[in-house]
């Protein structure tokens, strides 16, 4: 398995972070660094994310991506970047997933 340096890392974390803002990753101060050695072409990773009605209207929220390595050792080796809770409708899903998961995990206790 091969390792990413810690600055490749951090622009990774850098760049799974700017998908979710305006423009998305392309204007992410991290995507000169990566692009010439990864691609990032049709893979960004969205979900359903915040209250009811972001469910109820299928609202998806950017927040991640795949990246595909080109060249060198990263060739054809993938990197998952995602990024944490960034938003208010991040908190409310983070507080419905651990309300939503604490029946199975006391099933299994």
């Amino acid at each position: 398995m091969i390792s990413l340096l810690p600055k490749q890392a951090a622009h990774f974390a850098n760049i799974a972070y700017a998908t979710a803002e305006h423009g998305g990753l392309k204007t992410s101060a991290s995507f000169p660094f990566l692009s010439p050695i990864f691609s990032f072409e049709g893979l960004n990773i969205t979900a359903i994310s915040g209250s009811i009605l972001e469910r109820i209207f299928r609202h998806h929220t950017p927040f991640g991506c795949i990246a595909k390595g080109k060249t060198g050792a990263f060739k054809d080796h993938y990197v998952l970047a995602l990024r944490g809770t960034a938003k208010m409708r991040d908190c409310i899903t983070d507080l419905h997933y651990a309300i939503a998961i604490e029946p199975n995990l006391s099933n299994e206790l």
